[in-house]
């Protein structure tokens, strides 16, 4: 008898929680953009709360002060979520290549080209700004891309060089953005760029074929790149520094 009034004694503070929940007004909450069952479930402890998803509603009971809490963290959280909306990339990749030395006949610099390559003078005070290629690669948001192409010979001509010429490899991710649909600009992750140059090595005498080595050059990289407007995204060196190679971007978002 003694051990079974123990029991009640013991028993009482649950039994008079349970009563005052049970006793306590129901506060209803209607949802517009979060799910009844998954407030729920974070929720639970905190007060007690039935959902029903039907409904699109939870029940809240329990001590005032809790559910005032429970119904200002159901506000913060029953908003509209952010969607991430891919998009249409088209990227025109310019490699310019700078030097000392005279510029190839014909050579000509396209006029949509000519301010980046003023900026560029007046910081790197090269006699010489030549476009070695351009390349138009278009993907989606969200996925990979990489190319391989081949430029022209520089910064030296090897008249007899056979099949040695100047390869460069460009890869990138294109990352999706948050309210992409109000973004203009393009975030690049790990854009790289590498090519294989053909320079001049050792000393050579007057009329003899020039001997050529290839040696690798490269960056990487990421940023975010205004739609419309070119931008110089990298320099990486040639002929301990006699020569660079430029890399300038162009985005449009279709």
């Amino acid at each position: 008898m003694r051990l079974f009034a123990l029991a009640l004694i013991a028993l009482s503070p649950i039994a008079a929680f349970s009563q005052k929940t049970d006793s306590a007004p129901a506060t209803l909450v209607r949802l517009h953009y979060a799910k009844p069952g998954d407030i729920a479930g974070l929720l639970n402890g905190l007060v007690v709360i039935r959902a029903n998803d039907a409904l699109r509603a939870v029940v809240l009971r329990g001590d005032p002060q809790a559910v005032a809490k429970a119904e200002e963290i159901i506000h913060k959280l029953d908003v509209p979520q952010t969607q991430t909306s891919e998009r249409n990339i088209v990227l025109t990749m310019y490699v310019i290549g700078a030097t000392n030395k005279p510029a190839p006949a014909g050579a000509k610099m396209p006029e949509d080209l000519q301010p980046v390559v003023r900026q560029l003078k007046a910081i790197f005070p090269y006699s010489t700004y030549s476009l070695l290629d351009s390349m138009l690669l278009r993907s989606r948001e969200g996925t990979d891309m990489s190319t391989t192409g081949t430029l022209k010979f520089f910064p030296s001509q090897p008249a007899s060089a056979g099949e040695m010429a100047t390869i460069c490899n460009i890869s990138y991710h294109l990352s999706p953005q948050r309210g992409a649909e109000t973004s203009n600009a393009v975030r690049l992750s790990e854009f790289r760029f590498h090519a294989r140059v053909p320079v001049v090595v050792g000393s050579t005498a007057a009329g003899a074929t020039p001997q050529f080595q290839q040696v690798s050059v490269g960056f990487k990289t990421t940023l975010d790149l205004p739609e419309g407007k070119k931008a110089v995204v990298g320099k990486t060196d040639i002929d301990n520094g006699d020569a660079a190679l430029f890399v300038v971007l162009s985005a449009k978002i279709e």
